[in-house]
């Protein structure tokens, strides 16, 4: 009997441990090493989002991407539209001819990084664990992504 409820306390223990992880996931915005930019603002990164802008500040040509299990909490920050929302946008966006490019969505993170060394132009929202040296984090309004002030939080 004691096994059994020690099974499933540890079971408890590890939903419990798995749920506060994701809770509190970090998630950072980033560019291509080579890419100039190193800070935006929530209002670009919402223009660049919606597809109301296609170029950063500085002329370069966006390729927007997304770490699909981050979706929630950035789209719910930067967009205020919940995931279903953002997709219907995006329809809308396509067909109203445009020159935007939806973001392309990636599962795993460093399919989303590979995406954004391979593309000078790209920027992308990833966890913060999952950044690398062969990228660059960008401030939001300039705020780093571990500032308790930041956008994405």
């Amino acid at each position: 009997m004691s096994t059994v409820l020690g099974r499933r306390v540890a079971a408890a223990l590890i939903v419990a441990i798995v749920a506060i992880g994701s809770a509190h996931a970090q998630v950072a915005v980033i560019v291509n090493a080579n890419n100039p930019i190193g800070d935006v603002t929530l209002d670009e990164l919402e223009r660049l989002y919606s597809g109301r802008q296609t170029a950063f500040a500085n002329g370069l040509q966006v390729a927007l991407g997304e770490y699909k299990p981050a979706r929630r909490l950035f789209y719910g920050k930067v967009l205020q539209m919940t995931e279903t929302a953002v997709s219907r946008h995006w329809i809308s966006v396509v067909f109203s001819e445009r020159n935007a490019t939806p973001p392309r969505g990636f599962q795993s993170p460093d399919d989303a990084r590979r995406f954004v060394v391979a593309n000078l132009g790209a920027i992308c929202f990833i966890d913060l664990v999952s950044v690398s040296d062969d990228v660059k984090v960008v401030t939001i309004d300039g705020r780093d992504p571990r500032d308790p002030k930041y956008a994405l939080r």
